[in-house]
């Protein structure tokens, strides 16, 4: 989990407050490809809290499978809405939301000066946490 938030004292905080999705190659629960985790919020929305894939599996469609699934889980589940959040910096991870039909809904402004070492992506520092929503009705 710490490679999708560097911070492990938040990654402790929220670690056991919602669901854990672990999707494994082969049914080998020892060759883990990534793993999700989601918090329930109010009014029928739940926040994909951390979402991190495997290195050596990255870039393969892996995290989109495994969004997919939590759509249709959550879906069945009667919830309305996905909400996700990642840095200004984070552009891959814009991208990749977007193209699965995330829209951007808001910033926290100022959000990651307060994790206790700066992070910085594609020679950007993180300052703001780019929030995204998904209406899991969508069809995309």
């Amino acid at each position: 989990m710490r490679i999708a938030d560097p911070d492990e004292r938040a990654v402790q905080e929220y670690l056991n407050m919602g669901d854990v999705f672990v999707l494994v190659a082969n049914d080998d629960i020892n060759d883990i490809i990534a793993v999700a985790l989601m918090i329930y919020e109010a009014r029928g929305r739940v926040e994909l809290k951390n979402l991190v894939v495997r290195p050596k599996y990255q870039r393969q469609g892996y995290g989109g499978t495994l969004i997919d699934m939590l759509i249709d889980y959550y879906k069945k589940k009667n919830l309305d809405e996905i909400v996700v959040g990642t840095a200004n910096s984070s552009f891959g991870n814009l991208e990749f939301y977007h193209q699965k039909g995330f829209t951007t809904f808001g910033v926290k402004e100022g959000f990651f000066d307060l994790y206790p070492e700066p992070i910085f992506e594609n020679g950007i520092q993180a300052h703001d946490m780019i929030m995204l929503i998904r209406k899991i009705d969508d069809e995309n």
